[in-house]
């Protein structure tokens, strides 16, 4: 290190890099034992994911049917919403009234 530093701030800096260090080693480490699992697991089974959490469950066509119907509904009533405020921006309150109640 060329900086001009007190020795004791220069190997404070020094710890904080080692511990740094040390965790990324960790953490592929960690990756490594994973993927060698799933290099030497048998071909029928599925290899977990990496964080070791259990595989999500299965949508059915009818939970996926009623999220898509929903989702379907929120962007209807927004795009309704935007073109209320767009109109009545444009028009104005009174070109509204004049428009629409007669």
């Amino acid at each position: 290190m060329d900086m001009k530093l007190p020795p004791v701030e220069e190997l404070r800096l020094v710890d904080v890099e080692l511990a740094r260090l040390d965790a990324r080693r960790a953490e592929l480490l960690a990756r490594r034992a994973w993927l060698l699992g799933v290099l030497h697991s048998p071909v029928g089974r599925a290899a977990a994911p990496f964080g070791g959490g259990a595989a999500p469950a299965e949508t059915s066509p009818r939970g996926a049917q009623n999220v898509l119907l929903t989702l379907g509904g929120v962007l209807l009533a927004i795009a309704a919403l935007a073109f209320t405020l767009v109109s009545w921006g444009s028009m104005g309150i009174a070109g509204v009234r004049r428009c629409c109640w007669r």
